[in-house]
C-alpha cells in the first residue's frame, strides 16, 4: 500500500532553512510572472522511503545553475545495487533567499553560501555527473509530515551517502593561498611545511599559513548543530572551500604541524578541534550526556539541538521527530525516557538547548500535558529509587534469614 507522506499545508523551518530554497517574488521579481518549483510528493511504499536527489543538468553554468530532481527508493539496498549519491554538508547563512537556481526548469530562490557552492559543483565536469542530496532542496520544508519523516531518516541519509562534501565557504581573496596549502596534501607530513617554505620565504610561509588557517578553524560551519550528525557518521568526508579539497582526515592530521608552524594554540579553534576529537570517539552516549556536551551548538530551531542527535546517541530511537510538539512537551519526554539520574542539573541542560527559561515553573501547553514538569520528574524519579531500596533490603533480608 503506497501513501504520500504528509500534505502540502504548514509553513515551518529546519536549521533555520525556511527561505533557502523558496521562491521569493519580493526582490524585483514582483513585475513579472515566474514558475516557480514545487515538489511532487514523495510516494512511500510499505517501509520503502524514498529521497529526493539532484543532479546538474547538461548545458548548465556557474551563472546559470540548472538542476534536475528525481526520486529514488532503492538508496539503502545493497552496495551493488543501490543508487549512489553525495551528501552536502553546510551553513544556510542569515542572509536572505536572493539567488536563483532553476529545478526542473522551474525558479527556486537559495541563499548565497548555497549558491557558491553549486557554482562551484557545476565548474567541475566529473562532480557535476554525481547525484547531490542538499536538505534545503531536497526537503519540502512546507510540508510538515514530510519534514518530520524525512528529518528521522538524515542520519541513515548521511551514513549511506558515497561522500559528505563539507563546504566551508567561498573566498577568493584567499585562493591562491588556499591553493597552496592543499595541493601538498598528498605529501607525508613532515613535508607539508618543506613545501611551503619552498613556494614561500619563511615569513610569507608562515603569513600563508595563519590566514588559511584562521578561515578553516574559524569557520562558523563548525559552530552548528546538525553537523555533529553529518560528519561523524559519514564513511567519507572532504573539505572543500573555493575550488580546492581535501580529505578531513588528512587535514585533522596535518593540523598538529600547521598550528605549530602557524604559532597558534589549539584553543583559540575549540569548535574545529571539538570535531577531531568526537570523530575518534566510539558513539554510545545518552542523548542528555551529548546535549550537555554539545550545549554550545548553533541552530535557528531549538529542537535541532535535540533532533540533529538522535542518529548518534545511544537512545534516539525513542524518539520521533515532531517540529508540531511544544518544547516543553519535548523536553518532558526527553527526561522522562533518559537513563541518567535526574536532578535540577539535568533538566537545566535540556532546557537551555530547547531555550526553556525555567523548567520548574508550570505548564499547560496541551490537554493531557499540564502541571509541574520538573517537579513531576524528580518525584518520579524518586519513588522509583526509593522502591528499588525497598526490594533490594528485602531481597537482603529474605537471603539473611535463609
Amino acid at each position: 500500500m503506497s501513501q504520500y507522506l504528509g500534505s502540502d499545508e504548514g509553513n515551518t523551518v529546519i536549521d533555520g532553512r525556511e527561505n533557502e530554497a523558496s521562491s521569493s517574488t519580493s526582490f524585483g521579481q514582483a513585475s513579472r510572472k515566474v514558475d516557480t518549483f514545487v515538489h511532487t510528493p514523495l510516494l512511500r511504499h510499505q517501509d520503502n522511503t524514498p529521497i529526493r536527489l539532484l543532479q546538474i543538468c547538461n548545458g548548465s553554468t556557474e551563472d546559470d545553475i540548472r538542476l534536475a530532481i528525481h526520486h529514488t527508493h532503492d538508496w539503502t539496498k545493497g552496495e551493488s545495487h543501490r543508487t549512489t549519491y553525495t551528501c552536502l554538508s553546510y551553513r544556510c547563512g542569515g542572509d536572505q533567499a536572493t539567488r536563483r537556481i532553476s529545478v526542473d526548469g522551474k525558479a527556486k530562490y537559495v541563499r548565497e553560501n548555497l549558491y557558491d557552492f553549486l557554482a562551484t559543483w557545476t565548474r567541475k565536469d566529473q562532480d557535476a555527473k554525481k547525484r547531490l542530496w542538499i536538505d534545503a532542496l531536497c526537503i519540502d520544508q512546507s510540508n510538515v509530515a514530510e519534514r518530520n519523516h524525512q528529518v528521522q531518516k538524515m542520519g541513515e541519509i548521511y551514513k549511506t551517502a558515497d561522500e559528505v562534501i563539507i563546504w566551508l565557504g567561498r573566498y577568493p581573496a584567499i585562493d591562491q593561498n588556499l591553493r597552496a596549502v592543499f595541493s601538498i596534501r598528498e605529501q607525508p607530513v613532515p613535508s607539508d611545511i618543506e613545501s611551503l617554505l619552498r613556494i614561500f620565504d619563511p615569513d610569507q610561509a608562515f603569513h600563508v599559513a595563519e590566514e588559511v588557517l584562521r578561515i578553516i578553524l574559524w569557520n562558523d560551519y563548525w559552530n552548528r548543530a546538525w553537523i555533529t550528525q553529518e560528519v561523524y557518521l559519514a564513511r567519507k568526508k572532504t573539505l572543500a572551500m573555493n575550488d580546492q579539497t581535501i580529505p578531513l582526515e588528512t587535514f585533522f592530521q596535518r593540523l598538529d604541524d600547521y598550528c605549530i608552524f602557524a604559532g597558534k594554540a589549539y584553543h583559540q579553534y575549540s569548535a574545529c578541534m571539538e570535531m577531531k576529537v568526537e570523530m575518534s570517539k566510539p558513539r554510545a552516549s545518552s542523548l542528555v550526556c551529548l546535549l550537555s556536551h554539545f550545549r554550545n551548538k548553533l541552530c535557528s530551531v531549538p529542537r535541532d539541538r535535540i533532533f540533529s542527535l538522535l542518529s548518534i546517541c545511544a537512545d534516539g530511537d525513542q524518539f520521533e521527530v515532531d517540529y508540531e510538539l511544544p518544547k516543553e512537551e519535548l523536553m518532558y519526554k526527553v527526561l522522562r525516557n533518559s537513563s541518567e539520574i535526574l536532578c535540577f542539573c539535568t533538566a537545566a541542560t535540556v532546557a537551555q538547548n530547547l531555550n526553556i527559561d525555567d523548567p520548574s515553573q508550570p505548564t499547560d501547553v496541551q490537554p493531557g500535558f499540564q502541571g509541574y514538569l520538573l517537579k513531576d520528574l524528580l518525584v518520579r524519579d524518586l519513588k522509583w529509587k526509593r522502591q528499588r531500596a525497598l526490594y533490594m533490603a528485602n531481597d537482603h533480608i529474605e537471603y539473611g534469614n535463609k
